[in-house]
Protein backbone atom coordinates (compact mmCIF):
# COMPACT_ATOMS: atom_id res chain seq x y z
CA UNK A 1 0.00 0.00 0.00
CA UNK A 2 1.39 3.36 -1.02
CA UNK A 3 1.29 6.31 1.36
CA UNK A 4 0.61 9.85 0.27
CA UNK A 5 3.62 12.09 -0.22
CA UNK A 6 2.45 14.39 2.58
CA UNK A 7 2.26 11.44 4.99
CA UNK A 8 5.77 10.37 4.03
CA UNK A 9 7.11 13.91 4.61
CA UNK A 10 5.37 13.99 7.99
CA UNK A 11 7.00 10.68 8.96
CA UNK A 12 10.47 11.89 7.96
CA UNK A 13 9.99 15.26 9.69
CA UNK A 14 8.94 13.54 12.92
CA UNK A 15 11.92 11.19 12.72
CA UNK A 16 14.34 14.06 12.18
CA UNK A 17 12.86 16.06 15.05
CA UNK A 18 13.10 13.03 17.30
CA UNK A 19 16.80 12.64 16.55
CA UNK A 20 17.87 16.29 16.55
CA UNK A 21 15.42 17.96 18.94
CA UNK A 22 13.37 16.17 21.55
CA UNK A 23 10.78 13.41 21.55
CA UNK A 24 8.19 15.71 23.12
CA UNK A 25 8.70 18.33 20.42
CA UNK A 26 8.58 15.71 17.66
CA UNK A 27 5.31 14.27 18.94
CA UNK A 28 3.72 17.70 19.28
CA UNK A 29 4.77 18.79 15.79
CA UNK A 30 3.79 15.45 14.26
CA UNK A 31 0.32 15.47 15.80
CA UNK A 32 -0.27 19.11 14.87
CA UNK A 33 0.79 18.70 11.25
CA UNK A 34 -1.07 15.38 10.97
CA UNK A 35 -4.26 17.03 12.20
CA UNK A 36 -3.83 19.91 9.76
CA UNK A 37 -3.32 17.49 6.86
CA UNK A 38 -6.40 15.47 7.85
CA UNK A 39 -8.55 18.59 8.08
CA UNK A 40 -7.27 19.82 4.74
CA UNK A 41 -8.11 16.49 3.06
CA UNK A 42 -11.53 16.42 4.67
CA UNK A 43 -12.36 19.97 3.59
CA UNK A 44 -11.15 19.26 0.06
CA UNK A 45 -13.53 16.30 -0.18
CA UNK A 46 -10.69 13.85 -0.74
CA UNK A 47 -11.63 11.67 2.20
CA UNK A 48 -14.96 10.23 3.25
CA UNK A 49 -16.08 10.35 6.85
CA UNK A 50 -14.70 7.45 8.80
CA UNK A 51 -17.16 4.80 9.88
CA UNK A 52 -16.34 2.05 12.34
CA UNK A 53 -16.23 -1.51 11.02
CA UNK A 54 -19.20 -3.79 11.62
CA UNK A 55 -18.62 -6.36 14.32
Amino acid sequence: MQARASDQVLLVLTLVLTVFADLTVAIGVGVSIGLALRLRRRNAGMEKDWTPPDR
